[in-house]
């Protein structure tokens, strides 16, 4: 998986999450001072990272390409 670093480009993205989750991510980047933004968009880079070490996810991508 190839990711575009610096393209400066932004989307908006909407989610919906629960309030409890909210509540978490919300007193995570206070306890951290960063934004809810910075702490979400942290989330989503370990989740990606997480899915290039996925051997049989990375099989499909490559299968595909």
């Amino acid at each position: 998986m190839s990711t575009p670093e610096g393209s400066g480009k932004e989307i908006t993205l909407a989610i919906r999450i629960d309030t409890a989750r909210h509540a978490q991510l919300t007193w995570i980047a206070e306890l951290r001072d960063t934004s809810l933004k910075a702490e979400c968009s942290r989330a989503v880079d370990a989740y990606i990272e997480a899915a290039k070490q996925d051997p049989k996810l990375m099989a499909k991508a490559t299968a595909v390409r």
